[in-house]
């Protein structure tokens, strides 16, 4: 009975209903109806399985109790934990404002004490520069001083281009008289040296592909008026056998070469945008007008119908093609101003565009001659419109 009573009370859907009728077969094994049939047999029946169930009710009570009990000591072992983060998180959050401000107050005393040592590393150092500019002048003008030998060490040429720039700049401000001329022509001639110097170091770093040399000498030569040179020997190797193949596409190149050589301009240079507009120039002055003027004197040279008519054609395609390289570069934001291509571009083309209505005319004005000859052979009559005037 016990086995039937906790077999239904384990499965899934309890139904009072069925362990009702499965207790009653199972005690009068089917026989209700019987002349034998023991009511008090299965009256003690129920009262077993009543008694089992209530049995089953106080243990399953039981049993909820002492879990009830052990998820509140656990919640309270919980929430004595939270408490106590909560505390340690309290703690460790004003620790941290703490140290925060402290760290404040000492970056702000680094920064005072960074200023005063500069404010006092700063003028040592110009009377440091002063006194070693006042020793060289003195000796270049002093005429029997021969100063050349302190500039003919090329390990120590970054220090010469310091002094000798300091130097160059102090006697422009001196008058022109004589007893400072001599000492003038010394340091113009001595600065010149080492500007060229300079550009001859930075065009061997170029070659090498050294970086760091590169920037080196860009950084020296910024103080001299041969910066310009630099830039200008950098776009000049840059570009340095880069459109020499006579089957080269320029106008497929020129994006590529902007791509490989843009990186390192950026790198190297503090104005690098001045840099890639003097390198965009000087590609359209010296390679892409170049390469048009090629395209069209051929024709120009012999201005026969076929020719003319070749020559626009070519004009069209070339005009065509420049100003979508034009739009293509524009993308890349090389310049800052919008209308920077569209100059350059008017600029390759401003001579063809002057003639090419004359030459459209003359195409035109032969067109139609050869057309009417050919009429007029075939027998036909050339008809005048009437003007409507008598």
């Amino acid at each position: 009975m016990e086995e039937l009573v906790l077999a239904s009370l384990d499965s899934t859907v309890f139904d009072v209903d069925n362990l009702i009728e499965n207790i009653a077969y199972k005690s009068t094994d089917g026989n209700v109806v019987n002349e034998n049939f023991d009511p008090n047999l299965l009256e003690s029946k129920f009262r077993q399985a009543m008694s089992i169930l209530q049995d089953y009710q106080v243990q399953t009570e039981q049993n909820i109790k002492h879990l009830e009990e052990a998820c509140e000591k656990e919640r309270n072992t919980w929430a004595n934990s939270v408490a106590q983060l909560e505390e340690l998180y309290q703690s460790t959050y004003t620790g941290q404002q703490e140290l925060e401000m402290r760290i404040s107050v000492i970056s702000t005393k680094v920064i005072q004490i960074g200023h005063q040592l500069e404010s006092k590393s700063n003028p040592r150092q110009q009377l440091i520069d002063a006194r070693t500019t006042a020793k060289y002048l003195e000796r270049f003008l002093d005429a029997n001083d021969d100063v050349s030998l302190m500039f003919q060490d090329a390990s120590k040429l970054e220090q010469a281009a310091h002094i000798i720039h300091q130097l160059y700049n102090v006697l422009q401000e001196l008058p022109d008289e004589p007893k400072f001329i001599e000492a003038k022509t010394k340091v113009k001639e001595r600065y010149l040296a080492i500007e060229d110097e300079l550009l001859l170091e930075f065009s061997r770093a170029q070659v090498r592909n050294d970086k760091k040399a590169m920037k080196k000498y860009i950084k020296l030569l910024s103080k001299f008026k041969g910066h310009n040179d630099c830039i200008q020997n950098f776009i000049t190797d840059c570009l340095k056998g880069y459109f020499d193949n006579p089957n080269i596409d320029i106008f497929y190149s020129i994006p590529q070469l902007f791509t490989k050589v843009s990186e390192l301009i950026n790198e190297l240079f503090d104005q690098p945008e001045k840099v890639i507009e003097r390198l965009i120039i000087t590609v359209y002055t010296e390679k892409l007008a170049p390469y048009v003027r090629d395209q069209l004197d051929a024709y120009v040279r012999n201005p026969d119908l076929d020719n003319m008519e070749k020559y626009l054609q070519t004009l069209y395609t070339l005009s065509k093609k420049a100003t979508k390289l034009s739009n293509d570069l524009q993308t890349q934001k090389i310049s800052d101003d919008p209308a920077f291509l569209h100059k350059l571009n008017q600029h390759v083309f401003k001579s063809y565009l002057k003639t090419y209505s004359k030459y459209e005319i003359n195409c035109l004005e032969e067109k139609f001659q050869v057309h009417l000859e050919r009429v007029e052979s075939t027998g036909g009559q050339r008809r005048i419109k009437p003007t409507g005037l008598r």
